[in-house]
């Protein structure tokens, strides 16, 4: 994972002064690589080809499906080369996997932002002073001058009174009032005299018209493809495990993959109301992992939502995301460089309280009865 970020001047009127302090804030990182307008932690995150440049931070599950002159090049290289053959539309509708970019080309002066279809990457932009600034934090974004940190109220409201999972409920807001985000699967495009967005992705759901069999078979074989895919790029893997479905099928299939065990890692709590241990027990008896254990008793609360405050660009409504810290926090000390998790599983399946009134709402539009028996 690489931090991006730039500076973009508008009506072509040339690159801005910039100290070193203004670019270590936009950034946030320590080791910055400047290439023309844009700035990385990495250089094999940026790329030219012609008038048109490209950085981009990502983790591209399908490279193979984009052909190049050379087998080994970059991502950077490859969507860039795509663009410059399809066009950016066609090029991020084939990209499979987490990414956010920006795109200028110095011959007509457009700049294109864009964020993968499920939003995985940030990235979060504002214009002052004749210039378009963007960074992969928010936060970066605030060091600049002329850039308020007031905060957008309308999005802390609706923040409060939604369910943790559903902070977006307008996917163009930031916390903050004169920062906007990148909606997933949007592009955002800038000329000289305009901002347009284009939405290159959507989620569509077709009602389900075959019976469970294949319909299982599919679900089987997608969940694999998609567990191999992400395999084949990480490099030293680990998985979170709960005692329920979503991690354990997870590491399961992993297990199945590879034909060896998986690492794991968990968080245990001397409250055993808290506690699933038993339940994770099961699946490493099973023989699927090794298991790394992270004890939870008392730790620095302060210290601990200090930190995690000044990791992140949204509100944290929930405990669960302190409980993770603390367990990626192990992770990394023990050297493992990705982590996979059960996420998503819940919602996908809805599997906690939260998702049964979405789920009941399909149902509905798709014209289905639901039956309830009383026990």
């Amino acid at each position: 994972m690489s931090r991006i970020a730039g500076l973009i001047p508008r009506n072509n009127k040339g690159t801005p002064r910039l100290d070193a302090i203004m670019i270590t804030r936009l950034l946030g990182t320590k080791q910055i690589v400047r290439d023309g307008f844009f700035f990385t932690e990495n250089q094999q995150a940026s790329a030219k080809f012609g008038s048109i440049q490209i950085v981009i931070d990502c983790s591209i599950f399908n490279a193979d499906d984009f052909s190049t002159p050379q087998k080994k090049l970059p991502d950077a290289q490859r969507v860039l080369l795509s663009i410059s053959k399809i066009g950016i539309v066609r090029t991020l509708e084939k990209i499979n996997g987490r990414f956010c970019l920006a795109v200028f080309d110095t011959k007509t002066n457009i700049l294109c932002l864009a964020r993968d279809r499920f939003g995985l990457s940030t990235l979060f932009y504002t214009c002052f002073d004749g210039l378009i600034a963007f960074s992969s934090r928010a936060k970066g974004l605030l060091g600049l001058p002329g850039v308020s940190n007031e905060l957008d109220h309308s999005f802390l409201k609706a923040a409060a009174a939604t369910n943790y999972r559903f902070l977006d409920t307008n996917n163009s807001l930031s916390p903050f009032r004169n920062i906007k985000q990148v909606p997933p699967g949007t592009i955002v495009r800038f000329d000289d005299k305009k901002m347009q967005t284009e939405q290159f992705a959507s989620l569509t759901v077709d009602e389900i018209r075959r019976s469970n069999k294949p319909t299982r078979e599919e679900y089987i074989h997608l969940f694999n493809k998609a567990v191999s895919k992400r395999l084949r790029v990480a490099k030293k893997p680990i998985f979170s495990l709960s005692g329920g479905l979503d991690s354990s099928s997870v590491v399961s299939m992993a297990q199945q993959i590879t034909q060896k065990k998986q690492s794991a890692i968990s968080t245990v709590h001397p409250n055993k109301l808290y506690d699933e241990q038993e339940e994770i027990l099961d699946v490493i008896q099973a023989g699927k992992a090794n298991w790394n254990a992270v004890t939870i008793t008392n730790p620095n609360i302060f210290e601990k939502l200090t930190k995690i405050y000044s990791s992140h660009d949204y509100p944290l409504p929930t405990v669960t995301w302190l409980n993770h810290l603390l367990l990626v926090e192990e992770a990394a000390k023990l050297g493992y460089t990705d982590l996979f998790t059960g996420l998503g599983g819940d919602e996908l399946h809805a599997g906690e309280y939260d998702y049964f009134f979405y789920f009941f709402a399909d149902l509905k539009k798709w014209g289905k009865r639901i039956y309830s028996t009383k026990k």
